[in-house]
């Protein structure tokens, strides 16, 4: 089960990794936009953050879990990174 753990550990940790180097790509792509429209873009940037953080720290909750209590950690953990995929694709959507 460790090694399952470890193995759900990384694939998560890259998922969020990945879409991290996204949101500064939305980012670089709001600071070529004019002032008006730049207030909503960064809100929908820092809704990301937000959401990124949130799955970050379910991540860590789960490496700090026993072997046994990670996988009732996975399902939340899951969630977080979903919820966060799907703010990401609707925010880039609208970029």
């Amino acid at each position: 089960m460790t090694e399952q753990k470890q193995a759900y550990e990384k694939e998560v940790e890259a998922r969020i990794d990945q879409l991290d180097a996204k949101i500064r790509e939305l980012k670089a792509k709001v600071e070529g936009k004019q002032a008006e429209s730049k207030a909503k873009y960064y809100e929908q940037i820092e809704q990301l953050k937000e959401k990124r953080q949130q799955a970050r720290d379910r991540l860590e909750d789960l490496k700090k879990s026993g072997s046994e209590a990670w996988a009732d950690l996975k399902t939340g953990l899951n969630k977080a990174v979903k919820d966060l995929q799907d703010a990401f694709e609707k925010a880039s959507s609208k970029f």
